[in-house]
């Protein structure tokens, strides 16, 4: 631990397995977990579950309570409303799903979509999850060790 003169207002005070691990490993795991997130294709279904399964266990080992979680996860609105409107844009195919009140719904603006919110949300869960554990001290210096 690096001594300061105040706990991070980020880092949550409950006992969890994961406060124990030495701050280079979460970060770096955080990091290859990200990695994996946004080189992952998301219309493998196995690769989207086990991101989701195993970023939300790790979510659950951190015993942050649901309430500052949602709290957190406001950061992901901007990300989200940007989504909403890509199906409704499409690059240089015409592929045409259907039409809501005279706007066209394309495919690759809903594959966009999906991607973007996949990997937006799981990316920013992980970002929650090491600001929950760690404190700002042990992520600025963690690193260096490594």
């Amino acid at each position: 631990m690096y001594p300061t003169s105040h706990e991070h207002h980020l880092s949550i005070h409950e006992n969890s397995e994961l406060k124990n691990i030495k701050p280079q490993q979460k970060v770096l795991g955080c990091f290859l977990i990200v990695l994996s997130i946004a080189f992952s294709d998301v219309r493998d279904l196995f690769q989207i579950f086990s991101h989701i399964f195993l970023v939300f266990y790790i979510l659950s080992l951190t015993k942050i309570p649901a309430k500052t979680y949602l709290k957190r996860l406001t950061l992901d609105i901007p990300f989200v409303l940007f989504a909403l409107f890509l199906p409704f844009l499409s690059s240089e195919n015409n592929d045409k799903i259907f039409e809501i009140f005279s706007f066209n719904v394309y495919q690759t603006g809903v594959n966009d979509m999906f991607t973007i919110l996949f990997k937006a949300t799981l990316g920013l869960t992980v970002g929650i999850i090491l600001t929950g554990v760690t404190s700002s001290m042990e992520i600025i210096y963690g690193p260096q060790k490594i």
